[in-house]
Order: structure tokens, then sequence, then C-alpha cells
């Protein structure tokens, strides 16, 4: 009896993990947790070595990659290069090209790194691909729940009230500069010490800061990378009046694939 529970729930697995290959990933349940919960995995499983690997924010996480097998995009919604730099020192992953954003320099979020580095559970996520979050049931089964019957009516009812109450924000003149009074803190001697480890592994690093509204935060921090570190190139900024945004800060699709085009070209005249 226990034998062929055990064989069923085996066959229910690999069915699972096979039927999850196929089925369309913008069909699927995402938000920004497990979209970085989804990267923390992937470094596990992904072959990273050798690669131009970008670090950031959310805001370096808006360029329009897709297609380009020479890069890697590590950027976290709601984190910044710092915790992305961790996770790969952590997994002792050496890039041919690091590019770190420069907009947003929050704290390590060490949770994150313990997860992606957990010798015991990224192991069993790289070899049982069931076990990572962009596996896991719910991801798969919330839209197909929202998308038939009755609940798929109320879902679109209440989606569409949301929308007309809170209608979308149109696109922010780059002109309107963002005014920030108090400019943020850096831990220095986090980044001295990640930069250290990446150099002394012969990796090529350049900073480079994208037009995110012209925020005068983000001139300051540019600033403040050119200031502390200025043997580190950076590639030339773009004009952020060209470049609107949805927020004052994200760039929108359009924007995105815009400022690709011109940072890539940029990035292959750096590249060594």
């Amino acid at each position: 009896m226990i034998k062929k529970a055990l064989l069923t729930t085996l066959v229910l697995l690999v069915f699972y993990s096979i039927a999850t290959q196929f089925i369309n990933k913008n069909f699927v349940a995402n938000n920004m947790n497990e979209r970085n919960f989804i990267k923390a995995d992937q470094v596990n499983y992904l072959n990273l070595e050798g690669k131009k690997i970008i670090v950031g924010s959310s805001i370096a996480h808006r360029l329009a990659l897709e297609g380009r097998q020479d890069f890697h995009n590590l950027s976290l919604e709601g984190k910044s290069a710092l915790t992305s730099m961790e996770i790969l020192i952590e997994q002792g992953i050496k890039p041919k090209m690091l590019l770190i954003e420069t907009n947003v320099f929050l704290p390590i979020d060490h949770d994150l790194v313990d997860y992606s580095t957990n010798i015991i559970f990224s192991n069993l996520r790289q070899n049982v691909p069931i076990l990572r979050v962009e596996q896991k049931p719910s991801r798969y089964m919330m839209p197909i729940m929202m998308n038939q019957g009755k609940l798929g009516k109320v879902y679109v009812g209440l989606n569409e009230m949301v929308k007309t109450v809170f209608p979308a924000s149109k696109q922010v003149s780059q002109t309107q500069q963002v005014k920030n009074t108090v400019m943020p803190k850096v831990n220095l001697p986090d980044l001295k010490r990640q930069l250290a480890y990446f150099e002394k592994q012969g990796t090529q690093i350049v900073f480079f800061d994208m037009p995110a509204g012209c925020n005068e935060q983000h001139t300051y921090l540019a600033k403040l990378m050119r200031e502390n570190f200025p043997h580190i190139p950076f590639l030339p900024t773009a004009n952020c009046a060209d470049f609107p945004t949805s927020d004052a800060t994200h760039l929108t699709q359009e924007s995105a694939q815009k400022y690709t085009h011109f940072w890539l070209k940029e990035v292959e005249k750096i590249e060594k």
C-alpha cells in the first residue's frame, strides 16, 4: 500500500514537472516577491559563469534583454545591487562582466541571500524542479481559477471597478524633476568589500545610472560612486528627458526598449 502511494506520488510529480514546461509563462500568477525568489532560485541551476550579469533594483529590472543569452539580469525589485552581488559572492559565481545600476543602494537582504545559498535546499531545488518557486502549484492554479466560471466573472468585475476608481497613472514628464531633500545613505564598506571580491576574480566592473525620472537622489548616488571608485568606468548617462516613465521612476515599456538599445551599444564599446 505504501509502495503504491509512493509510486503514485512520484508519477504525479514527474507529470507535473513535465506539464509545467508547456504552460505559457505569461499565464501565471506573479508578484514582486515571487519574481525575486525565482531569480534567487535561478542562480542555483542556470549556468551564469562567464556571463555579463546586471545587478540592481526594479529600475534595471526593466532592461529589455529577452533573447540575449550572453546577459543575465539579476536585478531585484525592492532590493538593490548589494543583495544581488552578495548572492553571486556566496555562490562563488565569476561573471565576465558585472554591470551595476547605481540609482538605488538599499541594504543587503540577508534573508533572500540565505534562501538562495542554503546548501541543502539550494541543492534540492537544483535537482528537483518542482521545489522551485517558479513551479509551485499556486502560480498555475490561481490564473486558471480566476479565468473560469463565476469566480472569474467576479474577479474581472472587481478588476474593472478598481481601474475605474483608480485609473492608471499617465506617463510622467521627465522635465518635472522629483525633488528630494534627504540624500540616501550607502553602506560603502559592504560595497567596497563586494567590488574587491569581483576585481580579484578578474571580473570587468562597470557602473551605469538609468534615466529614471531625473531624480536628484540618483544623480547624487552616481556622483558618490564616481568619487569613491574613480577607477571603475561609467556608461554614458542618457538624457532622462528622452525616456518617459510610468511613475517618475520606472521606464515605460517603450522607453525601456529604447534605452536598452542605447545601453547595449555602450556596453559593446566598453567590453574588453
